[in-house]
């Protein structure tokens, strides 16, 4: 297991190969799963069959039993790792927790085994779905978007964290835990799952939607009115202004 990772790639396999002693190459990147993006190799065999050329393997009936020999081995060690090593597994989580949630969400022995110790990246920081589910009775929220957009704002206000499901292997490992724990999930963004959100308003005055109605043309928006936490809009503004634009503010412009 390899030290740290990197921000560039979330695939950082490492392998050496060497036959009777001999090195042959580096880049045989496929005798390990694709999941284990943490892992770092070093393989030697008398049975591995070089190409003509020396610089790589014949992808043969052996390579392909050592891929599967190591895929067994590293699941099963990582299993043992997360049940009956806990500070090892706490140094490896510390290190890759986002590629394990990759290795995760590619096997169902890992998935259960690492679920509940495998944090997924929100705007309130890295939380454990687990904790998710606490802080917001049973629901997890996913923002699908790295731009952010009104829904966050109104989240953030009422302290409701935002799964980053832009980020890698996020949205998929909460679609996983959802499939597999029956969790309530909801993505920003999609009509279905705004309409759960932001719950339809029926009684409204016919004199408000006729003021809406004046403001945006019906040829051209649907309206629909939503009733919503918070009961007000949260808003912030920063302003940099030089002294020249200062000094052309009003006060009522500062305010």
């Amino acid at each position: 297991v390899q030290d740290g990772g990197s921000y560039s790639s979330s695939d950082n396999r490492n392998v050496s190969v060497f036959i009777r002693g001999m090195f042959i190459c580096n880049d045989e990147l496929d005798l390990l799963p694709r999941w284990a993006g943490f892992i770092g190799g070093v393989f030697e065999s008398t049975q591995f069959k070089p190409t003509a050329s020396r610089e790589s393997l014949q992808k043969n009936e052996y390579f392909q039993a050592v891929q599967k020999f190591v895929n067994e081995f590293l699941v099963s060690s990582l299993r043992t790792m997360v049940l009956s090593e806990p500070g090892v597994w706490r140094r490896i989580l510390s290190c890759h927790n986002q590629a394990l949630l990759g290795a995760a969400i590619n096997d169902d022995r890992l998935f259960d085994a690492m679920r509940k110790s495998l944090k997924v990246p929100t705007n309130e920081g890295d939380m454990t779905v687990p904790q998710l589910l606490k802080q917001r009775g049973g629901t997890v929220y996913i923002q699908p978007e790295s731009q952010a957009g009104f829904e966050e704002v109104l989240f953030k206000a009422q302290g409701i964290p935002l799964v980053e499901g832009f980020m890698y292997a996020s949205m998929a490992f909460c679609q996983k835990y959802s499939e597999l724990d029956a969790i309530k999930i909801h993505i920003l963004g999609s009509d279905e799952d705004s309409e759960a959100i932001f719950k339809i308003c029926e009684d409204v005055s016919p004199e408000l939607k006729a003021v809406f109605a004046q403001v945006f043309d019906a040829a051209v928006y649907e309206l629909k009115f939503a009733s919503f936490p918070p009961a007000h809009i949260p808003l912030s503004f920063i302003g940099n202004f030089s002294d020249n634009a200062k000094d052309h503010c009003s006060p009522s412009r500062e305010h």
